[in-house]
């Protein structure tokens, strides 16, 4: 270009309208920068946050699966810990045969059957019998205490255990033998204590499961479930039969209740009356 061009262009002005435009131009120009970059730091920063948090819910998880696991391993030892227990019980008593209604069972339960009644008085003064329920796992001692809690939270050594054992109310005849006599038991989910009685709620199996067996001190009885029932807690007018005096006329009721509760929470009852009984040839006064 010439020189006298150039110097004509080196002294040329842009005009003021085209000065603001540029200048708005670099300041847009700016802003987006500053932007993308506080996006860029933005998220930068924010993959430690995630990183750190990411962490915490593998913990958090890790936690999760091991409380979880303890707890199950807690109900494992617990039901292993109550068959232990119940299995001593039944050794001391002679009762611990093959389970009633078994075919290595078949005939065992009979009315010249005895039991141990010395070792088990040795073990727990409280033991005031025994039940058996052929084709469940029914086959424990059955205690009574003063009231009707002690036995809701303890085993048969008077251990701690949410098992508890089978229990006479406390207000029935001590030597079940009363008019009407009511006897406990949890109905555990692992299908031990007294759940057996739930399949009595379906009459077919009602119909095909009579016998029961209950041996005392001083009586053995066969008796004949007759009816499965539901028992609300706080029902008065069940326990209040235990005062019904005896009446030759009429047979002994015994009825075997899925826990005591004061609750409204209803309870399994199976009704049962006496077919037969015999003085135990092992008697102890």
């Amino acid at each position: 270009m010439p020189k006298g061009d150039r110097s004509h262009l080196a002294g040329a002005q842009m005009p003021k309208g085209d000065r603001s435009l540029l200048a708005t131009a670099h300041a847009g120009n700016d802003k987006d920068a500053k932007r993308r970059a506080a996006k860029a730091g933005a998220g930068v920063d924010d993959k430690p946050r995630r990183g750190k948090f990411s962490k915490l819910l593998l913990i958090i998880g890790i936690l999760l699966i091991l409380a979880a696991a303890a707890i199950v391993g807690w109900l494992f030892w617990q039901h292993w810990q109550n068959q232990q227990d119940y299995q001593s019980v039944q050794a001391v008593a002679g009762a611990n045969q093959p389970v009633a209604g078994s075919t290595a069972a078949k005939g065992k339960w009979n009315l010249d059957k005895t039991i141990n009644w010395t070792a088990l008085r040795k073990r727990n003064p409280e033991v005031v019998g025994w039940v058996v329920v052929p084709g469940t796992k029914i086959n424990y001692p059955v205690v009574q205490s003063k009231n009707n809690q002690d036995y809701l939270h303890q085993n048969f050594d008077k251990q701690s255990s949410v098992y508890g054992c089978v229990f006479n109310d406390y207000q029935g005849d001590p030597r079940l033998a009363g008019q009407v006599n009511i006897i406990y038991g949890h109905d555990m989910r692992d299908g031990s204590m007294f759940a057996g009685l739930n399949k009595f709620t379906d009459a077919s199996y009602l119909a095909k499961h009579r016998t029961i067996w209950l041996f005392t001190p001083w009586m053995t009885y066969q008796l004949q479930a007759n009816k499965c029932k539901k028992v609300y807690g706080s029902s008065t007018s069940f326990r209040s039969r235990l005062a019904d005096p005896l009446d030759p006329g009429k047979p002994k009721e015994y009825d075997f209740v899925t826990c005591w509760a004061p609750d409204d929470s209803y309870r399994v009852a199976i009704i049962s009356t006496v077919i037969n009984q015999k003085v135990p040839s092992n008697y102890v006064g």
